[in-house]
């Protein structure tokens, strides 16, 4: 978490929070009724590998139930904003260890 966060600022670290288990996640980021949290996201990390070795980063991205908006037109839909990016954040860091 440290590479992948090293371009955060101090307000954006000060919004990662770490649990003990994937388990903790739903705790660590209540939904609401509208299935919504003050989380933006949670990634689950099942396999971190070396960086010598070349399998990929087992991960799960897991966000709100609450996240439906679609607009096919503009892109613009939650989960361009919101999963892609971070799925794209974490595959980024992968290829900068293993190139």
């Amino acid at each position: 978490m440290d590479h992948i966060s090293s371009g955060f600022s101090e307000k954006q670290r000060d919004g990662l929070k770490k649990v003990a288990s994937p388990s903790d996640i739903p705790f660590a980021c209540p939904q609401n009724f509208n299935l919504r949290s003050t989380c933006y996201a949670a990634i689950a990390f099942n396999d971190i590998p070396s960086q010598t070795d070349d399998r990929p980063i087992n991960y799960t991205i897991r966000a709100d139930g609450g996240l439906m908006s679609i607009d096919v037109e503009k892109h613009t839909s939650d989960y361009e904003q919101v999963l892609f990016p971070l799925q794209w954040a974490i595959d980024k860091v992968r290829n900068f260890h293993v190139n």
